[in-house]
């Protein structure tokens, strides 16, 4: 179970991580574990997967089955010698109960997006605007410094 955790968080992450407004992503599983082995997997999955697993729980009940973390991701994006450097927040929930768990990725946010040339320059650059499916937002070229559209 620890490792479908994992692989959920970093493909949500990695294909989701541009939604800002209203986004929510759930998955619900079944598992043939008690509630009580379930909270020690996620919270053994929890201090793998994020650095410090104090710092980004922000609600821990066991007896209620949940577990909030508050999060961010910095996400590099390079083109030869350059790099956009994009930094989201996000929130993870952990749900559980006998048998079943929910996980649920939602408030995605990009709050900040900086550009560097590779001669150190460094500017901000505007942040990507939410979007679903191919409706991407009008980008600048390759050449010039944005994300390409398909990007």
């Amino acid at each position: 179970m620890k490792r479908l955790y994992q692989v959920l968080i970093i493909i949500s992450i990695s294909t989701t991580a541009f939604a800002q407004n209203n986004f929510e992503w759930n998955i619900v599983d079944s598992v043939q574990k008690t509630k009580e082995q379930i909270y020690t997997d996620t919270k053994l999955f929890i201090a793998k997967m994020w650095n410090s697993a104090d710092d980004v729980i922000q609600n821990d009940d066991k007896d209620g089955g949940i577990i909030l973390l508050k999060s961010l991701l910095i996400r590099n994006e390079n083109y030869f010698v350059n790099t956009a450097e994009y930094t989201y927040y996000y929130n993870v929930t952990f749900r559980m109960k006998d048998n079943k768990f929910k996980l649920t990725l939602n408030n995605v946010h990009c709050k900040s997006a900086i550009y560097r040339d590779g001669q150190g320059k460094t500017w901000e650059r505007p942040l990507i605007q939410p979007f679903e499916g191919d409706n991407c937002p009008k980008m600048n070229s390759f050449v010039s410094g944005d994300i390409p559209e398909k990007k």
